[in-house]
């Protein structure tokens, strides 16, 4: 008892996690080396790199939870340290905040501010993040439909297509509509915005799919300015050929409200079997963005921010937070969630701040 009235409320950096047993938890607050908790409930959900808030108490020769912790997003953990820093008038915008204990104590309600401000508009529904292409456009399906002339066949618009660039058929019904990669991930714009892309092994931006169905040909693409970019290259291509565009538009909302839930299938493959083959791409994934500008490490690939005291720092930022997003899956066996990043910390020679 008089541990728990002695200690504090702080926010912590989740690491090590062992299921049932126990994690480390570094002080994003005050500093210092992680320290181990034991803990059996939390553990079974906790991630690498989570933010929770909680009083640590030391008992005989460790340290428990004092109760109930608070989870914070990676945003809400940033804007949390910000009001702490204003509180004890700092002006450092990282780093520890070289607090004392007791001037601690008398900030405990910020961290109960500060998580309420990240939940409850999420909770309430008032705060949905915005998802965009690779362009930097906000996703909205579009679905247009082209209705053929009767004296086109499907095999004149396989002809036409075939023939195009910037169409690479997959059989004779069906085309990817690609463009050349910027060689960047897909960076969104604007705070809280998600970007999202799709592309073939080679690297080319999928911009859309085409596909005659019928007497129908169906563009399917993600945005609205895809769309009318679309439109106008299939006149362009097919002419006379297709009649006027009908067009659909779904937000990602609704789409997700029009899914219905299917009956779960039989895995096609082991499960070990499919973890091996996700894993091998993802190898060969990452194995390529080593060599590739990325948004967060200032357009600089992560081979050059390791270079530099500064880029290591964003560096490490970017590896806990896909790491940390990798490991949040529903099934705690699933390929995503059971894949190693050690590899990379290691090979962009960081491993020694993965902590």
């Amino acid at each position: 008892m008089r541990a728990l009235r002695d200690s504090v409320c702080s926010l912590y950096e989740v690491s090590d996690v062992v299921p049932g047993q126990s994690f480390l938890a570094r002080d994003l607050v005050r500093g210092g080396e992680p320290i181990q908790v034991t803990e059996r409930t939390a553990t079974r959900t906790l991630k690498p790199w989570d933010k929770i808030s909680a009083r640590i108490v030391p008992e005989r020769k460790g340290h428990i939870l004092s109760g109930a912790l608070l989870p914070f997003s990676p945003d809400g953990a940033e804007t949390l340290l910000a009001g702490l820093r204003k509180a004890g008038g700092k002006r450092r915008k990282s780093g520890p905040l070289d607090i004392d204990d007791e001037t601690l104590a008398t900030l405990a309600h910020l961290f109960t501010t500060g998580w309420l401000y990240d939940v409850l508009p999420k909770a309430l529904g008032l705060q949905q993040p915005v998802i965009q292409n690779s362009d930097g456009d906000e996703l909205m399906f579009h679905k247009v439909r082209f209705r053929l002339a009767k004296s086109a066949s499907a095999s004149d618009l396989a002809a036409r297509f075939d023939d195009h660039p910037e169409f690479s058929g997959e059989n004779d019904h069906f085309w990817n509509w690609l463009k050349p990669s910027s060689g960047q991930m897909p960076r969104a714009k604007g705070k809280g915005a998600l970007a999202m892309s799709t592309t073939m092994e080679n690297g080319q931006t999928v911009y859309g799919t085409v596909e005659v169905k019928g007497r129908t040909l169906l563009l399917a693409v993600n945005s609205a300015k895809r769309a009318q970019e679309g439109i106008m290259l299939i006149m362009s291509i097919l002419g006379s050929m297709v009649g006027k565009p009908l067009t659909e538009i779904e937000t990602v909302e609704q789409a997700m409200r029009n899914q219905r839930p299917r009956e779960p299938e039989e895995a096609p493959v082991p499960p070990e079997i499919a973890a091996q083959i996700i894993h091998q791409a993802m190898d060969r994934h990452y194995s390529e963005t080593l060599d590739q500008p990325v948004g967060a490490l200032n357009d600089k690939t992560p081979r050059e921010a390791a270079k530099t005291a500064k880029g290591r720092k964003m560096l490490v930022d970017w590896l806990k937070l896909i790491e940390n997003n990798s490991g949040r899956q529903a099934n705690p066996n699933d390929p995503m969630a059971t894949y190693d990043f050690s590899w990379l910390w290691a090979e962009l020679g960081v491993a020694k701040l993965r902590k």
